[in-house]
């Protein structure tokens, strides 16, 4: 399967719509990012790995509607996706980030100084 967009929003400016990480400092140091850490708005490709942690299926609409408003309270997010009665939890165990665009050496040296 190709790439799935999940980019909802209008702008960049319109905050996480759609599917969002959100990494502390020991995650961006452990994949090498604290040295050179990419500008807002730059893109990033990533590689992951995960384990299925949860997954349902809902039949009937009236179950789905109860089992988001649930994960929702969890989550803290109050918007639920209407009519969607599947959801599946992944735990990201492993994963490399890299920022496009960047010759490798840029990466491993810094930038060229002239």
């Amino acid at each position: 399967m190709g790439m799935t967009n999940f980019n909802t929003g209008d702008t960049p400016d319109a905050g996480c719509v759609g599917l969002c990480l959100d990494l502390n400092d020991a995650q961006i140091k452990a994949l090498g990012l604290d040295q050179h850490l990419p500008a807002d708005g730059a893109k990033v490709s990533i590689r992951a790995i995960a384990t299925v942690k949860r997954a349902a299926e809902q039949d009937d609409a009236e179950g789905a509607d109860d089992e988001q408003a649930e994960g929702a309270q969890a989550d803290g997010d109050d918007e639920g996706e209407e009519g969607s009665g599947s959801t599946l939890e992944l735990h990201i165990t492993s994963m490399e980030v890299s920022q496009s665009g960047r010759e490798p050496a840029s990466v491993l040296y810094g930038a060229k100084r002239g």
